[in-house]
């Protein structure tokens, strides 16, 4: 492909970055950091994003202050990574959507994060075909890895594979409870799951 342009962490790339910090919100360097390209954007994860943006700025001209400008001002919305506060509680709401990709990135980040009181929302991730059972066993697994004040499952693939308390076969069933007092105080709250589970 001779008009390509590669560009992301790897050695061989036209265009090298790196990611500089990714507590609290991710940061990208260019040029050995010298570029220094600061996001909104929590997760690790969201670097590809930010990286690849810059890139497409920077092949039709677009100078590296404006770039770096840019990616700044950006303040997610629309339930994409998005960050809110809900009677002091903090809520990072990532449920435009999910697959096991996305699912295992924001889960493996948000545990690395340090935050007290840390509490997963989860919701099934839909349209796996064959690989549900697969997939969000994966998921589950991942999740009983770390520690969590509270893990909220949402959806019947997930209560079937893991039943118990705070398993809800939809956000209808789940509205049921008293949050406020099921919560730990000043909780840091991921909420993640497919479109058609609706947590928003």
């Amino acid at each position: 492909y001779g008009n390509a342009l590669r560009y992301g962490q790897s050695p061989d790339a036209d265009l090298q970055f790196r990611i500089m910090e990714d507590d609290p919100y991710v940061n990208v360097g260019f040029e050995d950091g010298e570029i220094h390209l600061a996001s909104q954007l929590y997760g690790r994860y969201n670097g590809a994003n930010i990286i690849a943006a810059a890139s497409v700025g920077h092949h039709f001209g677009v100078k590296w202050d404006n770039i770096a400008q840019a990616i700044q001002s950006y303040r997610p919305s629309n339930q994409r990574s998005q960050e809110l506060e809900w009677k002091g509680h903090h809520l990072f709401l990532d449920a435009y959507n999910a697959n096991p990709t996305s699912m295992a990135a924001a889960i493996t980040h948000f545990s690395l994060r340090d935050q007290p009181n840390k509490v997963l929302i989860l919701g099934d991730m839909l349209e796996l075909g064959t690989g549900t059972e697969v997939e969000h066993r994966s998921i589950l697994d991942l999740v009983n890895r770390y520690q969590w004040e509270r893990v909220f499952l949402i959806g019947p693939v997930f209560c079937r594979l893991q039943p118990g308390p705070d398993r809800f076969e939809s956000v209808e069933k789940m509205q049921q409870i008293d949050w406020e007092s099921e919560l730990p105080r000043a909780s840091n709250i991921l909420i993640k799951g497919s479109r058609g589970i609706r947590l928003e």
